[in-house]
């Protein structure tokens, strides 16, 4: 827990100094999900089927991380954000509400993951912006960097998951 506390006080320290940084956190943690988002979905009016299949089973093991075992892992270990143990400001508005795992990276992460093993340049791009979207949450003042590799480890072993059910159905 030390070293989760220090960690985030490092990083939680890029933020609050320069305007056009604070903004650009702002936005990558906001809207990161909503770009990449739409990115599949220019991905499959472009390339069609092929990237239906890979949206479909993405979002499937996306929604059932964070819908299931992120809630669950919160019900079962409930934990203060950043904001509310330190008392510090934040750069985006945000209620309390449990901080382990972290939702929007494990969704993140869920999706990237499948996109990766369909799709290696496409999944290093969404790995890219799916890490800067935690550390951009962690700058935020929203996430401690623990929360952050829950997120990371749920997401990407929802996605594993759903590639091993993928390929059981494909074997029969």
């Amino acid at each position: 827990m030390a070293l989760d506390h220090s960690l985030f006080h490092l990083i939680f320290s890029l933020g609050g100094n320069y305007f056009w940084l604070d903004f650009a956190f702002h936005l990558v943690s906001r809207f990161t999900l909503y770009l990449l988002l739409l990115i599949l979905f220019i991905l499959f009016i472009i390339k069609g089927k092929e990237w239906g299949d890979v949206i479909k089973r993405g979002l499937l093991s996306a929604f059932f991380a964070r819908i299931f075992l992120v809630e669950v892992i919160r019900f079962i270990a409930p934990r203060e954000r950043p904001f509310q143990v330190f008392n510090i400001d934040t750069l985006l508005p945000l209620k309390e509400s449990s901080s382990l795992p972290s939702g929007h990276v494990t969704f993140l992460f869920a999706l990237s993951t499948t996109v990766f093993l369909f799709n290696r340049k496409w999944g290093i791009m969404f790995y890219s912006f799916s890490f800067l979207m935690g550390f951009s949450r962690i700058v935020s003042g929203l996430h401690f960097p623990g929360d952050i590799l829950v997120g990371i480890l749920l997401g990407i072993a929802s996605g594993l998951i759903f590639e091993v059910i993928k390929e059981k159905k494909s074997r029969n």
